[in-house]
């Protein structure tokens, strides 16, 4: 994300990792303000973003875990340690937790191979 650009809004929490070695890029997230979400993200990476969502208990105590992620093209096996090591970090905190993992994962064209 350019440090030129505001991110802020009156509906929606906004979560966010900046690339640390580059001008620009990173991965934003917003969530309504309606929804109760942290920051959950075990280390600090700008590989993964992982926010807590609370639910009102409905469904295997309401708690979602959304990952999202950003595998640059030159640095995949980084960003998939990342991310499976945050994997790993909410299956040791919740048993069976609820996951939802999105990202720019920057497949290959040919058998798309991480």
């Amino acid at each position: 994300m350019d440090e030129g650009v505001s991110l802020h809004h009156d509906y929606y929490d906004i979560f966010e990792r900046r690339r640390k070695d580059s001008i620009g890029g990173g991965i934003a997230v917003l969530i309504d303000k309606n929804l109760k979400a942290f920051d959950y993200t075990h280390k600090d990476t700008e590989h993964v973003l992982c926010l807590k969502i609370l639910g009102d208990g409905t469904h295997k105590g309401g708690h979602i875990f959304l990952l999202t992620t950003y595998f640059p093209p030159k640095n995949k096996e980084n960003a998939l340690k990342d991310l499976e090591e945050a994997i790993e970090y909410v299956k040791k905190k919740y048993k069976n937790p609820s996951l939802l993992i999105l990202g720019d994962f920057n497949l290959e064209e040919k058998g798309h191979e991480i």
